[in-house]
């Protein structure tokens, strides 16, 4: 046996050693069922595990080890669970890992070196938490990062910093947040840019300097905010957008 699947169930409980027999396994997913903790190395005899899914459960916590010797895992999905906090180490050695899923938990803030060691990561989930700011250096180690989706949380802030390491980021939502204003040169150094979009944000300016120079950037979403004017520098690097959305606003010289 090579997948494990157990999903809508009623199962709340996994004995610590119920993988011992099987540490064959590529795949466990464990979606939908009503898990509200896990015992903290119950995955550790799963060494050539590459698929793991916990998605939709009851989980308010991961200890720090729960991920400890899953070098070959290269999908994790703990979307839709009541996770609040997660240790700054809870990710160290997953070096094969691409795609994460974190979205729809209760995530309030992110240790800045929670990514660092993922340096394979391609797909990285946090929409639908409880996020408030984004910390200098969080997504440093993220360079052949593809997607970063954050829309929905309660951002107020972003260092204008923050995404300058993702130079082959594809796709980026900052949408239904709580920004007012974005820094100076945020969207810098994001040349395979495709598709950005911060609309439902309560934002009152944006500065002249905002984008890079952006040769790939075909969706552009900005509507919903307190925008009454936009400058025209905006627009300046996007030579082939094709979706364009702005709302009642105006641009300005």
């Amino acid at each position: 046996m090579l997948r494990l699947g157990i999903s809508h169930s009623p199962l709340d409980t996994i004995h610590p050693e119920a993988f011992h027999v099987a540490p064959q396994l590529l795949s466990i997913k464990l979606s939908s069922n009503a898990l509200s903790s896990l015992p903290s190395r119950v995955f550790s005899p799963l060494v050539s595990l590459e698929q793991l899914h916990l998605d939709d459960n009851r989980l308010e916590s991961i200890a720090p080890v729960l991920f400890e010797g899953l070098a070959n895992l290269n999908e994790l999905d703990v979307s839709n669970n009541a996770i609040a906090h997660l240790a700054p180490n809870v990710f160290h050695g997953l070096s094969s890992l691409r795609y994460l899923n974190l979205g729809r938990n209760s995530l309030q803030q992110l240790p800045p070196t929670l990514f660092h060691s993922l340096t394979r990561l391609q797909f990285l989930m946090l929409y639908n938490n409880k996020l408030e700011r984004l910390e200098v250096g969080a997504f440093d180690e993220l360079a052949n990062l593809l997607e970063l989706k954050l829309h929905n949380n309660q951002i107020a802030y972003i260092p204008p910093e923050v995404f300058w390491a993702l130079g082959n980021l594809m796709t980026l939502t900052m949408s239904s947040n709580l920004l007012q204003g974005v820094p100076n040169e945020s969207f810098y150094h994001l040349p395979k840019l495709t598709k950005l979009t911060i609309y439902k944000n309560p934002l009152l300016s944006l500065p002249d300097k905002l984008m890079g120079h952006m040769p790939r950037m075909k969706e552009f979403y900005l509507y919903d905010t307190n925008l009454s004017t936009v400058p025209w520098s905006l627009f300046a690097n996007m030579k082939v957008i094709l979706f364009l959305q702005l709302g009642k606003v105006s641009r300005t010289a």
